[in-house]
């Protein structure tokens, strides 16, 4: 039987330190450093965010510095709207623009107030014969103001109007171009038909016709703002 030497020990003693500094290693000193990365990712991410919350910070108070330019903005856009359709002053109104343009204001019916979000292909149907004479305004005006403000009291509202003249194809074409250029209230002309016209008599709210006359029935939105205070 073999004795071994001393140096076969102290190999072996070295082999086996070894062994277990690679054990200690796995054991640990990976698993701390495993921990000591996601610590640094960590305070990577935060500082990120931090970043990211400074730039939403400088830009809200930016923001808020210029609140009162905005709300003045809006304070005059909010003007420029009414509250609500003033039917017979808007019948006043385009009863003196038809007699500048040399025709005759045969009527303006209104409808209920939508919203300007579905207000487009709410207006009426254009008919050869209107619904509201210009001679009737002032008796129906009270009826149809009170359909055209039964609308929902907040937001941004659009009243379709029909409006029908009857006299020259010149005048009309006045008449509509005027419609366009007047913004008091802001009309929106969204369809328009024209009808020859036969030459005859008068006949009640309807002038005398020659040849060359025309009718133009008008689809348009006239736009109003009910006030949101109670």
């Amino acid at each position: 039987m073999s004795i071994k030497s001393p140096r076969t020990w102290v190999v072996g003693g070295v082999l086996l330190a070894l062994v277990l500094s690679v054990l200690g290693w796995q054991l640990v000193a990976a698993p701390q450093r495993a921990a000591a990365d996601a610590a640094r990712d960590q305070v990577v991410s935060a500082r990120a965010v931090e970043q990211t919350q400074r730039v939403r910070l400088a830009q809200l108070t930016a923001d808020s510095a210029q609140l009162e330019t905005h709300r003045a903005d809006l304070a005059t856009a909010r003007t420029s709207i009414p509250v609500a359709l003033d039917l017979p002053a808007l019948t006043r109104r385009l009863t003196v623009t038809a007699t500048v343009a040399g025709v005759t204001l045969m009527g303006v019916e209104p409808s209920a107030p939508t919203s300007t979000a579905t207000a487009a292909g709410t207006a009426p149907a254009a008919t050869s014969e209107p619904a509201t004479t210009a001679s009737d305004a002032a008796t129906t005006a009270p009826a149809a103001a009170t359909a055209a403000t039964a609308a929902p009291a907040s937001g941004l509202q659009a009243v379709p109007l029909r409006i029908t003249v009857i006299g020259s194809f010149d005048g009309a074409e006045q008449f509509l171009r005027q419609l366009q250029n007047d913004d008091a209230p802001s009309l929106l002309v969204a369809g328009l038909s024209v009808t020859g016209q036969d030459p005859a008599d008068a006949s009640g709210a309807k002038p005398r016709t020659v040849n060359g006359d025309v009718q133009l029935v008008v689809d348009a939105r006239a736009f109003v703002l009910p006030s949101t205070a109670s």
